[in-house]
């Protein structure tokens, strides 16, 4: 890469393609300060580009793996309208969902959503939808959900801190912000008041 691209790489929607998102590294960069990690980045034009990552290190790993695997008894009833565009983050996302004993539908972008908002709306209890999708972001999916489900719970997600979304972007009120990576206890953190 050129100085001048390396110097964007990280910048959200910033991308070198005729057709993209430019997401990518800036969701990286995302995760990785949430867990207080950095990234370094070599390149050379017409040779290549190294990355590496750098994590915290940590003696209490068994710990940690068991405060997440540690889950309340808390226990949910109702169906979740799920979208993410992420393929792994939807379905580990619903299934920790199903094992608090929620019923989850799912859709791999906005468009799909709604869709499915259409046909289950009386049934739904809540919405969970990332920010970042395409077709039809989170934000104009949740504003057109709020405007005919007024009480309906939604929360949004995303792997950018709540701090980093635009307020002005998001005029409604939502219920919660799940910011990725998020695990079981953040869930029920954030549903459990509502149902």
């Amino acid at each position: 890469m050129s100085p001048e691209t390396m110097s964007k790489i990280f910048d959200p929607f910033f991308t070198t393609k005729e057709y993209g998102r430019g997401l990518g590294l800036s969701t990286i960069m995302g995760i990785l300060r949430a867990h207080h990690g950095t990234i370094k980045v070599y390149s050379e034009v017409g040779k290549g580009t190294t990355f590496k990552l750098f994590f915290p290190t940590t003696t209490d790993i068994h710990e940690k793996q068991q405060e997440v695997e540690d889950t309340t008894p808390w226990k949910g009833k109702g169906l979740i309208l799920l979208a993410d565009d992420e393929p792994v983050v939807l379905q580990v996302t619903a299934k920790m969902l199903e094992k608090l004993g929620l019923d989850v539908i799912t859709a791999k972008d906005g468009r799909e959503a709604l869709q499915l908002f259409e046909k289950y709306q009386k049934e739904l209890s809540a919405v969970i939808l990332d920010i970042t999708m395409p077709h039809l972001d989170g934000i104009d999916t949740a504003r057109i959900i709020r405007s005919k489900l007024p009480d309906l719970p939604i929360f949004l997600s995303s792997g950018f801190s709540k701090h980093s979304v635009n307020k002005n972007d998001v005029d409604f009120f939502i219920q919660g912000f799940l910011s990725k990576p998020y695990n079981i206890n953040t869930i029920i953190k954030s549903l459990k008041k509502y149902f």
